[in-house]
């Protein structure tokens, strides 16, 4: 456990889904774009494919089935950097609510503070 400069504990949240004994068909799956895989009688699907079979899975309206895996490579995105993203839904931009308001402000804020890329 580590303590932050606030003096608060962080705590990591770990918890094992499968155990699987080689993660080859998952390579093998996100490398060729293949939508679903099966190990050991465990299906996983392609997260990047999620649409293909559920739309309302992959609109969060839904919760998928199947056990979802993705990487960064899939989406471009490099292994050695921190990425900043947000979840909301496009409508989340545009609302009223003031608690929204704040978060997308501080969002933006970090965005506009991240250090410079090198």
């Amino acid at each position: 456990m580590q303590t932050t400069k606030a003096g608060e504990n962080e705590v990591e949240v770990k918890v094992t889904v499968a155990q699987l004994p080689t993660t080859q068909p998952i390579d093998t799956m996100i490398q060729n774009g293949q939508v679903q895989t099966s190990v050991n009688g465990l299906t996983l699907q392609n997260g990047v494919t999620t649409n293909l079979l559920s739309a309302k899975a992959a609109t969060g309206e839904e919760v998928p089935e199947q056990i979802l895996v993705t990487s960064r490579q899939q989406y471009g995105l490099p292994d050695d950097a921190i990425v900043y993203c947000n979840f909301n839904q496009v409508f989340c931009f545009f609302t009223l609510q003031l608690s929204k308001h704040v978060f997308m402000h501080n969002f933006f804020l970090v965005i506009q503070n991240r250090p410079s890329d090198t």
